[in-house]
This record gives structure tokens, sequence and C-alpha cells, in this order.
């Protein structure tokens, strides 16, 4: 499944992409993503400094990379899921695996204010209203 750098092999199956269950991910990585939000939001009121949009992207960029690295999730090169395909919107890339017919998604975060964590709640609320269309997160990019 993985090679020695830790990075997802463009071989076989979405199940050997590590493939997991969506709603658990998307669970575990909200909730680590809060604490660790919550965390820096408090250090910073101690200190009477205001918690900004732009701090709290790069609190939950730089906490999903570590996370993604620590859990086997984090997906080097993108296109080594699929082919590039020209039919991805402005908030996202696209690649398509022939072999399997999945097509994976890359979210630049536009639509979501550029915070992961309204990612994961688009998502969670996409499969909720869409179950026949359900996302599924198999890493970060």
């Amino acid at each position: 499944m993985n090679n020695d750098k830790n990075e997802i092999s463009n071989q076989g199956s979405q199940e050997e992409h590590g493939r997991r269950n969506e709603d658990a991910v998307r669970k575990e990585v909200a909730h680590q993503l809060r604490k660790s939000v919550d965390t820096v939001r408090k250090e910073l009121e101690k200190q009477q400094i205001i918690f900004t949009n732009h701090q709290q992207e790069d609190v939950e960029k730089s906490f999903i990379f570590k996370y993604a690295k620590a859990n086997n999730l984090w997906i080097e090169d993108f296109y080594s899921l699929g082919t590039p395909t020209n039919a991805g919107g402005y908030e996202n890339t696209l690649a398509l695996n022939e072999t399997s017919g999945f097509l994976y998604k890359s979210n630049n975060l536009f639509n979501a204010k550029f915070l992961i964590s309204n990612l994961l709640e688009q998502i969670r609320l996409h499969n909720e209203l869409f179950p026949e269309t359900s996302y599924e997160i198999v890493g970060f990019t």
C-alpha cells in the first residue's frame, strides 16, 4: 500500500489507498481540529490578542498536515490517484482512476472560506442530504 516515503501508491483499488469509513475519519479530524483551534484561540485570548480568520486558516492547515502525515492520510502527489481531468470547477481539481472508476476530488477550500473545518461540515451535510452520492475522505493533499 505505501512506499517507504509514506506516500500512497498509484497502484490498486481505493481500498488500497487507505479507504476508511468517511464518517469516522471526518468526525475524528473535525474533533481534533476543533481542539487544536480552541487551544490556540484560548492562548491568544489570555494575551488579549484577537484570533483572526487568517490565523485559524494557518492553525487548521498546520494541524491537517501533521494529522495526515501521522495517520498515513497525506497524498504527496494527487495525480498518483488518477489522470487529471478538465471537468473540475474553480474550487476543485479532479483525477479519474479509469481502472477503478473512482473520481478523486481535491478541494482548494475556496467555497469553504479557506477553512478545513467548513469543508468537513459541508461534506457532512452533503452526505446527509445525498447519501447516494456521498463523499469519502481518502486523504489530504
